[in-house]
């Protein structure tokens, strides 16, 4: 753990070259890849030993971690290996280019300008769009998931909530939902466990539930 977290994100945060370290309470020092790197070898270790079936089956938590190597050792030793799946990466690349073919300045106003134009939304005006990263989902996947989120994550309670008390809930979150039933203390309903909030859990929960009050009266008991 860093000595100073806050300093700490504030210095990888400006650090492209990943050589920048931070002391730690262990009394090493540590730089943003380090972390990356001793998180990885947690996970794999830990997946060696018990297997990890709460994240996914066998096969896709390879890829997870095949993934996830590639790419610590693509931005150390080369970018261009993983220009296609790291974002900063590929933004770099783009904001250097422009910057090499027109002879700017670090500071100039045109380099701001693809920083942001970079990050646009519109497909007709993103650069991302245009840098050949890859595509973890198509489009299609994507609408889907919007109005069906998956059934085996506590994305399911969350998704049917907001479809089934929309008028109730005030903020949704990673981990939690939070109802106002317009009298009382807004109410929060933690949802830290990513396997809590399933369909196989709480679909009849939802189902025998028809207002918001009768949901969060059923959490209650």
């Amino acid at each position: 753990m860093p000595r100073a977290p806050v300093h700490a994100v504030r210095a990888f945060s400006l650090d492209v070259t990943l050589r920048e370290s931070v002391p730690c309470e262990d009394e090493r020092t540590r730089s943003a890849w380090d972390f990356q790197d001793e998180l990885w070898t947690l996970a794999a270790s830990y997946v060696e030993r018990t297997g990890a079936s709460a994240v996914g089956d066998e096969a896709e938590v390879a890829l997870v971690l095949t993934q996830w190597r590639e790419m610590l050792d693509g931005v150390r030793d080369d970018h261009d290996a993983v220009a296609d799946r790291v974002d900063w990466v590929a933004k770099w690349r783009v904001v250097k280019g422009y910057q090499a073919r027109y002879d700017l300045t670090s500071n100039d106003a045109r380099l701001r300008a693809i920083d942001l134009q970079y990050h646009d939304l519109r497909p007709s005006h993103s650069l991302a769009q245009r840098v050949g990263l890859r595509s973890l989902c198509d489009e299609s996947a994507v609408r889907e998931a919007v109005h069906n989120p998956p059934r085996s994550t506590r994305a399911y309670f969350r998704g049917q909530c907001v479809a089934r008390y929309p008028d109730e809930i005030v903020a949704a979150n990673w981990d939690s939902v939070v109802f106002d039933l317009g009298e009382g203390p807004l109410q929060r309903v933690p949802m830290l466990d990513p396997l809590r909030g399933t369909h196989a859990l709480t679909a009849e929960l939802l189902e025998t539930s028809a207002t918001a009050s009768e949901l969060l009266d059923a959490l209650d008991r």
